[in-house]
């Protein structure tokens, strides 16, 4: 069989690999765009569980879910401990 065809030009990365390229060193530009998409990812995917201040304080505790370790106050570490999924518990 022939090689796959390069993607178009401006064709998006996407999986795990692209995920990891995307987040290494020294990462995407941080402008108040990204702020905001990170926000709201947060607000989506996060507060059920980490809480809208990543107490681990989130509505699925409230309703019997065993307790979530807080994120580390410092973001670059939060980052770096969802980055590399230090915990275990996300489905990378």
């Amino acid at each position: 069989p022939a090689p796959p065809a390069p993607p178009p030009e401006g064709a998006v990365p996407r999986g795990r690999t692209a995920r990891l390229a995307a987040l290494a060193p020294p990462g995407p530009p941080v402008d108040d765009g990204l702020l905001r998409r990170g926000a709201g990812r947060y607000a989506i995917y996060c507060t059920p569980c980490h809480g809208a201040r990543g107490r681990g304080d989130g509505v699925v505790v409230s309703r019997g879910h065993p307790p979530i370790p807080p994120l580390p106050a410092d973001p670059r570490r939060s980052m770096e401990a969802i980055a590399t999924n230090l915990a275990g518990a996300h489905p990378l």
